[in-house]
């Protein structure tokens, strides 16, 4: 009779290479990945109404020697709409599960910033903020 080795072989797979793009998912699939589950267009309406409501207020535009800008008594309450806004859209992206709040009160301060601030933002940042605001919720 033959002698029986005891000592099992150890068989080892080939390795594949496989380049980084491969094995890690670029950054549109991250990114296309985080946005499915959340409100993201709705959530970018309220920041962009936020930001068209609160800029008129605070910027100045040089046309040749004419110096352009918009000063009203509302300026804190126009800062304060346009940054509600905002974050009620940030709120919406990084908090989905109170999205349904978050869309309440951004229609409710959308609406509030019509007679508040500049016609809300020159009635397009409150279009905006009850349209992002109603996509919200």
């Amino acid at each position: 009779m033959a002698a029986e080795s005891t000592t099992e072989e150890t068989q080892t797979l080939p390795t594949v290479e496989t380049s980084g793009a491969e094995s890690k998912p670029s950054v549109w699939q991250r990114f296309r990945r985080w946005r499915t589950g959340r409100p993201f267009i709705p959530g970018l309406l309220l920041i962009l109404s936020g930001i068209i409501i609160a800029a008129p207020a605070y910027i100045t535009i040089h046309i040749s020697d004419l110096l352009v800008m918009i000063s009203t008594i509302s300026g804190v309450s126009t800062l304060l709409i346009g940054v509600l806004l905002a974050m009620f859209g940030l709120g919406a992206w990084f908090q989905p599960a109170t999205s349904n709040y978050v869309g309440v009160l951004g229609i409710i301060v959308a609406i509030i910033a019509l007679p508040t601030s500049n016609l809300g933002g020159f009635i397009i940042g409150s279009l905006l903020g009850i349209i992002g605001g109603a996509f919200t919720f």
